[in-house]
């Protein structure tokens, strides 16, 4: 009798496990599944029915691929066989799934083999992972458009060449991306039309191939015209683009995207993309498309500005050169030595300049300041000029002047270099001994440093009315034995350098 009653205590403590491992089971937050040998559903817990959207009995003696998406059909099977055969024990993997309403799930699977009753089965659980999908797809997504605007800006900070910034820009657009193509066109302001000016994804010579087709303007000039992003969505079937329809479905153009460049009112062009998607262009793929046009806009302006800046330049340039060449003309007729003085100086000046790999602009600067250096002898009495034999103290230090006289002629000059400062410290020397200022080291500045040892290598060389002319051994010497104290080391260096490679010739009468 105590035997029978402890049996049936361990029966109803057996039942009330049981019954909450059961409700354990079906209120689990994964699915729990099992499939049978016949790889058929012959358990489901209401939460596996509820990621499908079924109920756990429209669910169970159906077939396990009823709930998979065709797409992944052949990996689930592959598992589910592998499993029932004994090939592996266990596996962990994801795939689609598809639900009763027809719409796609993502879900995490993971089962291992065992058995009931002697035959195999299959015991796992199921996770709905489409909401990380999603959150995985979309930081994948945030990430890339941060690339490509990236990517567009580090080309515009570093390009200033306009064909090479533009295919630079399609490159990176294309490969950070999931375009099939970029290209883009430019407006030529004599015919108006859009010329295609860089493009990646197309095989060579594509776009310039298809430019007699009635169409293949229509959806740049739209954009252009609207001044809005035009797009176009299942190009195949869009009846005005027929004549390009048979390359498009060849290239697998299935849907396109055109935002015109515009800044300040001024239209520059176009840029296009085109996706192997028929619907691909949503509000947030046409708002990286708006940001990088219009960043593409500015760069082509701010390029502009700077070749109208350097025209501007140039332009400025060419009449100070004219008018110091007028200069030196004026020199010729009254003190010929000056004037083929100034030539070379000027010229030897802008070697140096050119072989310490100074930029163009002081290059030029340079130039201008060895013609005009000299320009305070103006005036100088003639007669002190060409005045054969030595020259008093008197006259001397009326020489000695000009550096003056020839800062307050061009100090209200609107030059683009310091001229005037390079006139009045041509004369001055590293160590404090030249005049007229006795300015010493960096106080100095480099022109001036330059033409002080050009202003030696040519006057020690030339025959002057009141003295002979020096030997080149004798000038080198000269500027060698001054090198850090008085010249510049590094313009000695350079000047030598290019005196041994026949680049400087000194004692020459002609300079141009």
């Amino acid at each position: 009798m105590e035997n029978q009653m402890r049996e049936r205590e361990k029966e109803v403590m057996v039942k009330k496990e049981q019954g909450r491992f059961e409700a354990l089971v079906e209120n689990a937050l994964v699915g729990i599944y099992i499939i049978d040998e016949d790889e058929r559903l012959v358990y489901v817990n209401e939460r596996f029915a509820q990621i499908f959207g079924y109920t756990s009995d429209e669910l169970i003696g159906k077939s396990a691929y009823l709930i998979v998406h065709p797409k992944d059909y052949a990996k689930v099977r592959e598992n589910i066989r592998k499993r029932l055969k004994g090939i592996i024990k266990s596996v962990h993997y994801e795939f689609t799934g598809i639900k009763k309403d027809g719409t796609e799930v993502e879900v995490e699977a993971q089962g291992s083999r065992a058995e009931y009753e002697g035959k195999p089965t299959i015991e796992g659980t199921i996770i709905d992972i489409t909401q990380r999908r999603q959150t995985e797809e979309r930081t994948r997504h945030v990430h890339t458009v941060l690339q490509a605007i990236r990517g567009v800006n580090q080309f515009i900070a570093k390009e200033k060449d306009k064909s090479k910034l533009l295919q630079g820009i399609c490159n990176t657009l294309l490969k950070a991306r999931p375009y099939k193509v970029v290209w883009v066109g430019l407006v030529d302001e004599e015919t108006k039309h859009i010329v295609p000016v860089a493009q990646a994804g197309f095989e060579k010579g594509y776009l310039e191939s298809l430019e007699d087709l009635p169409t293949f303007r229509w959806p740049d000039e739209e954009a252009i015209k609207t001044g809005k992003p035009y797009i176009m969505e299942n190009i195949p079937t869009r009846p005005k683009f027929s004549p390009w329809r048979k390359e498009a479905i060849k290239g697998k153009y299935l849907s396109s995207l055109a935002v015109p460049l515009t800044i300040e009112e001024k239209v520059y062009g176009v840029i296009n993309v085109c996706s192997d998607r028929r619907q691909f262009f949503d509000e947030e793929e046409i708002a990286l498309l708006v940001e990088v046009s219009s960043d593409i806009a500015f760069a082509l302006r701010a390029i502009e500005l700077e070749e109208e800046r350097n025209k501007l330049q140039e332009n400025i340039a060419r009449s100070f050169e004219s008018m110091a060449r007028t200069i030196v003309r004026i020199f010729e007729e009254r003190d010929p030595y000056t004037a083929n003085h100034v030539r070379k100086v000027a010229k030897f000046a802008r070697l140096i300049a050119e072989e310490m790999g100074l930029n163009k602009n002081q290059i030029q600067g340079i130039w201008i300041g060895g013609i005009l250096h000299d320009v305070g002898k103006i005036g100088i009495p003639e007669a002190i000029l060409v005045k054969s034999g030595r020259l008093s103290p008197q006259e001397m230090a009326l020489i000695q002047t000009h550096p003056e006289r020839g800062y307050d002629i061009l100090k209200n000059m609107d030059f683009p270099w310091p001229v005037a400062k390079m006139a009045l410290q041509h004369h001055e020397r590293l160590n404090g001994t030249g005049y007229p200022m006795g300015i010493k080291g960096k106080d100095m500045m480099l022109e001036a440093r330059i033409l002080a040892v050009c202003d030696v290598l040519e006057a020690m060389p030339s025959h002057r009315p009141y003295r002979p002319a020096r030997s080149q051994k004798e000038t080198i010497t000269e500027i060698e034995k001054g090198r850090g104290k008085k010249y510049d080391p590094k313009v000695v260096d350079v000047a030598i350098k290019l005196i041994r490679e026949g680049k400087i010739r000194l004692g020459e009468t002609n300079a141009s």
